[in-house]
């Protein structure tokens, strides 16, 4: 039986990509011809737009705060082809959405194809991005998230190519993809921080004599960044009306978490600094794989950003919102546990992979060995990373409602969290071990399959 099964995986492994690449697309164009919610009124700058010929200020509306690229690109679309019906235009949003999560899927196979792993492990990974239920819902609704967590996409698949040969092509895709990050979100600033990062350390190794080729780019992507993102992103102008460049439209008087003792503001999400950042309700996840939007009498896994992020990210259904996606069937609840447990896997992995390229680089460090720096990149996923989750604390920092614990700025650097998994995979040595894991991906991916399936259903009637 074994046999049988290795003859088939080597006949048709070349392509199991177009499979997973078939069957994501196709979930995600059901979800996007169903759907007509979204968890944020995205819709509502984009009519602004078309129905007023001009771009709306912060007070027109609730996300008219937001950075006006990816609004002004569906009202030219919509504009073009006259689209004037409101579901209508909801429709045409989600499917320049579903465009758009194809290119994203593009470049993340392009990525993962290029990591010096196994085959086998580039198709687990590459499932675990594709078929992500909570990234394909993502891409079905009309929020500005595609696009940004496109942008996220790219920049880490230049960047890994840019360091690797120092190119001007990967450079220029860097560039344009770290500024189309932050014109279209203002969490792609988070991106920008870490590229800083990567380019002053990747300087800081390099002998005296190879530093002027990226010395120079790196001041041209500094030129090019301050010549566009203020301005095109709405920052300067906000500075200018509103004394903040980063202003929206929730309410930042709001007094900061005390280090143990909760207190409670808003729909509860940080109550206190120990409760909210240095807890893992796994228990209570499995248990209740679902959160509710009440003041009081919610799951207790709501007030922990890591239990969030780790719910957000594995099961569709977690955030039970919006009001079309929400249900309380015992399947899917059930295909919720499931998924919230499998997940363990990947998130063991890639915190094992995290682990030893902390350990290989710091050796590296302390024994003065720059050249493993500059040629071995895997600690610009560590950047990467990192940069996301201090924007992640901060945010959820300031504002402590439980809505601002979001999966979505973890996403745009999913490519970096999927390098590191492929490192931790590489780590393990025991052909046993390596199988089982294989196995629980290949559950979790069908799990994530039937919790999309669930959601189409649910939407069709």
């Amino acid at each position: 039986m074994e046999r049988m099964i290795s003859k088939i995986y080597l006949k048709y492994s070349s392509h199991l990509p177009f499979l997973i690449f078939f069957i994501s697309l196709s979930l995600r164009f059901s979800l996007c011809l169903f759907n007509r919610e979204a968890n944020d009124n995205h819709m509502e700058v984009i009519n602004w737009i078309l129905d007023h010929g001009s771009v709306p200020v912060n007070e027109n509306c609730w996300e008219c705060s937001q950075p006006k690229f990816y609004y002004l690109l569906n009202a030219s679309v919509m504009s073009l082809l006259h689209i004037d019906s409101p579901a209508g235009r909801i429709v045409c949003a989600q499917m320049i959405n579903f465009l758009l999560s194809a290119i994203l899927l593009f470049f993340a196979w392009a990525f993962i194809r290029n990591q010096p792993f196994p085959y086998r492990v580039k198709i687990i990974s590459f499932c675990l991005v594709a078929l992500n239920p909570c990234l394909a819902g993502i891409n079905a609704q009309v929020t500005n998230d595609t696009l940004a967590i496109l942008a996220g996409t790219m920049t880490i698949y230049y960047a890994d190519l840019f360091f690797r040969k120092l190119k001007i092509l990967p450079f220029a895709g860097l560039t344009m993809s770290v500024i189309l990050a932050c014109i279209t979100k203002g969490s792609g600033l988070s991106l920008a921080l870490g590229m800083v990062v990567i380019y002053a350390v990747y300087l800081f190794f390099l002998q005296s004599s190879e530093r002027k080729l990226p010395l120079s780019l790196f001041a041209i992507f500094i030129f090019c960044y301050l010549a566009i993102v203020p301005f095109a992103g709405g920052y300067f102008s906000n500075y200018k009306k509103y004394n903040n460049p980063f202003i929206n439209n929730i309410t930042l008087h709001i007094s900061p978490p005390d280090f143990f003792h909760q207190t409670y503001v808003l729909r509860p999400g940080i109550t206190s600094i120990v409760h909210g950042y240095f807890t893992f309700r796994l228990i209570e996840l499995i248990e209740h794989p679902y959160i509710t939007d009440t003041v009081q009498a919610y799951p207790l896994h709501r007030t922990s950003l890591w239990s969030q992020l780790y719910g957000h990210t594995f099961f569709l259904h977690f955030d039970q919102h919006p009001g079309s996606w929400a249900t309380l069937n015992p399947a899917v609840l059930n295909t919720g546990s499931a998924l919230l447990t499998l997940g363990l896997v990947p998130l063991g992995l890639f915190l094992f992979g995290s682990w030893y390229t902390c350990k290989d680089n710091y050796k590296a460090v302390k024994n003065r060995i720059g050249s493993f720096i500059t040629t071995n990149l895997s600690w610009i996923h560590i950047v990467f990373f990192v940069s996301s989750v201090l924007f992640i604390v901060k945010y959820t920092y300031d504002y402590r409602d439980f809505a601002s614990m979001k999966s979505i700025f973890v996403f745009p650097v999913l490519l970096s969290i999927v390098a590191l998994f492929m490192e931790g995979v590489a780590r393990i040595k025991s052909e046993m071990i390596a199988r089982v894991i294989i196995g629980a991906v290949i559950c979790l991916s069908l799990f994530s399959i039937l919790d999309l399936l669930f959601l189409v259903n649910q939407l069709r009637k």
